[in-house]
């Protein structure tokens, strides 16, 4: 979701035009575009020239194929019962993969978590830490509140600015 989020706010309006091509983004561009005050009128327009460029794409591609493309249909039609037998082992497979890294992931970030009290505490007793807002410019803009004496970095800009943050103390991440 903060993927599409920055995807929006980075190409703005263009983002609607695209968004059929990109699998989350057309669910969430509509929301998006009304939290961002676009009118209703350029939404609609935008929105209409994204499906129309998608549908002509995926016509004109059926179209430039046209008979070869047939065959293989027909092709797959025939042995459609041994097709779904594999392509079901094939997304078994699939998410069973996807679990694995999700297991890595999960396991390679085991890092102390404070809760929101643990932190207040730490922070009264005059601890050393750094703390780093995650979260997306547009929302600390919006909640406009944040923990005082906290880096704001949104997670896009960390590749960029992970040097601002001090080494050789605690360093606290939070987000929404």
């Amino acid at each position: 979701m903060q993927r599409t989020e920055n995807a929006f706010t980075r190409y703005g309006a263009r983002a609607l035009v695209i968004a059929p091509f990109i699998p989350g983004l057309t669910t969430l561009a509509p929301p998006l575009a009304g939290m961002s005050g676009m009118p209703l009128r350029r939404f609609v327009v935008l929105d209409l020239v994204g499906d129309f460029l998608w549908v002509t794409t995926f016509v004109g591609i059926g179209w430039l194929a046209g008979e070869p493309f047939f065959r293989l249909v027909h092709l797959a039609m025939a042995y459609a019962g041994s097709a779904v037998g594999a392509a079901a082992i094939a997304l078994a497979l699939y998410f069973l993969y996807k679990l694995l890294q999700h297991v890595r992931f999960r396991t390679s970030l085991r890092v102390a978590r404070l809760s929101a009290g643990e932190l207040k505490a730490r922070l009264d007793q005059g601890g050393d830490l750094v703390l780093v807002d995650l979260r997306h410019r547009r929302e600390v803009e919006e909640s406009g509140t944040t923990l005082p004496g906290a880096l704001q970095i949104s997670p896009d800009e960390l590749d960029r600015r992970h040097a601002e943050i001090s080494r050789g103390r605690d360093v606290v991440l939070f987000c929404s």
